[in-house]
């Protein structure tokens, strides 16, 4: 089942071990195979609460999938539109959930360049985690420039 599509692939939800999970597929060209081998090894390195897990990968002849943690409730941004009753209090939390993610992120020497509600997933209980990190890069604090062909 298809629960989403952007420029570069699509998600699909799947099972694993009886625990759904979200597949992202991309196909292989030559420009995002070293986008998505660069998101593999970022998501590797990133392990915290607030960041997408990835639970695996692999690639055929076409495409290559990130196998990740599903989120039921969608992204940030079908979530809002479909609760706009929600709390103060509970945007708050949504938005330090965010915080903690990137305070985490930048803490790695990370800067993610596609932030936004889109790529910011969140479950039933509206926790969020950010996701998407195809066009990631390092920061190099050596000589204060951004390496760009991380991901």
């Amino acid at each position: 089942e298809m629960v989403g599509e952007g420029q570069y692939g699509s998600v699909y939800k799947a099972t694993c071990r009886g625990y759904p999970v979200a597949v992202k597929r991309t196909a292989r060209l030559m420009s995002n195979s070293s986008r998505d081998f660069g998101e593999v090894k970022l998501l590797r390195q990133l392990n915290h609460p607030n960041i997408v897990q990835l639970m695996g990968y692999a690639q055929d002849d076409m495409y290559t999938y990130l196998v990740m943690t599903y989120y039921e409730a969608g992204n940030l941004r079908n979530f809002l539109a479909n609760n706009p009753g929600i709390s103060d209090i509970k945007r708050m939390q949504m938005a330090l959930n965010i915080a903690h993610g990137m305070s985490w992120v930048h803490g790695c020497g990370i800067i993610h360049r596609d932030l936004k509600v889109d790529n910011l997933l969140i479950n039933k209980d509206g926790f969020v985690v950010i996701c998407d990190f195809g066009f990631s890069g390092e920061v190099n604090l050596d000589v204060g420039t951004l390496d760009g062909d991380r991901g």
